[in-house]
């Protein structure tokens, strides 16, 4: 394989584009030019002379670069090469900066989760879309960690508020009673209508917030199990079908559960990328 300084132990995951670019330019150890692109000024200058072998030249080329683009070890190699690229940069920054905000039984919750996929890529150090998947799915299960700490906070914040006020349903049946008194004036009437028609918003935001709370608690706990199930796979079947429909499992939960973040990320904040962004397959190793 072509020999590539490795600049950043932070490798990130590419488009499929960039390893196909790389396989093009891909320049073994000691040598200056890519053989590829030798291979490709021969096959042309051979066209000249029979247009055949343009032909026969470019069926070569797409075998070369798909053989190459697809080897694990070769992708490795390009990541561990180029870097972080582009929006997928500052990782350990980011996981840094969300577990330094997770309460101790939370972020214990996370080293076990990471230690479990870990252990499933140690299994099977060659199946690159088990490593992608488990890389996407560490950096889901963080995220979600903190958005139930988010959620979490703020219903802590209106419950507290209301402790010093009355509860939501004791203020709602005083401004009942209040327009049920029938000598209650029009301006009266008003107003506590208003009041009345505020507190039921309230009452249905801290049902809302609640709800999340549930949806991210069960969202964290699929993931876990999983997991789970991928780290018996790997263990048990390796190659078998039964650990590529798990992997297609754990790959549909990722995509909804960062839609559902995207859709609410005006009151989940910064949770250090957008949700689609894929992280680094080293991620569990932070």
């Amino acid at each position: 394989f072509p020999s590539l300084p490795i600049r950043s132990p932070m490798a990130s995951p590419r488009r499929y584009s960039d390893y196909l670019k790389a396989a093009f330019h891909a320049k073994p150890a000691g040598m200056f030019v890519a053989p590829n692109w030798i291979g490709v000024g021969l096959f042309g200058l051979l066209g000249m002379l029979n247009p055949g072998f343009w032909l026969l030249g470019a069926g070569v080329e797409a075998a070369y670069l798909f053989t190459l683009a697809n080897n694990p070890r070769f992708r490795r190699a390009v990541d561990a090469a180029e870097g972080p690229a582009g929006s997928t940069s500052g990782y350990p920054e980011r996981i840094h900066t969300l577990r330094s905000a997770l309460p101790p039984q939370d972020d214990q919750r996370y080293r076990d989760f990471t230690a479990k996929c870990r252990h499933t890529v140690h299994a099977l150090p060659d199946n690159s879309a088990l490593h992608d998947t488990l890389a996407h799915v560490s950096w889901l299960f963080l995220q979600l960690l903190t958005s139930r700490l988010t959620v979490e906070r703020l219903l802590a914040a209106a419950r507290a508020e209301d402790r010093e006020e009355g509860t939501l349903t004791e203020r709602l049946l005083g401004v009942e009673a209040r327009l049920a008194d029938p000598r209650s004036g029009d301006e009266l009437r008003r107003t506590l209508e208003s009041t009345r028609d505020i507190l039921k918003e309230r009452q249905h935001a801290q049902t809302e917030m609640e709800s999340k709370i549930g949806y991210l608690d069960a969202e964290l706990s699929r993931l876990e199990e999983q997991v789970s199930l991928l780290h018996d796979r790997a263990q048990l079947d390796r190659d078998a079908p039964a650990l590529t429909s798990s992997i297609d499992r754990v790959t549909a939960g990722i995509s909804g559960a960062t839609a559902w973040m995207s859709r609410e990320k005006e009151l989940l904040g910064d949770l250090g990328s957008t949700f689609d962004e894929p992280p680094p397959v080293s991620i569990f190793e932070t």
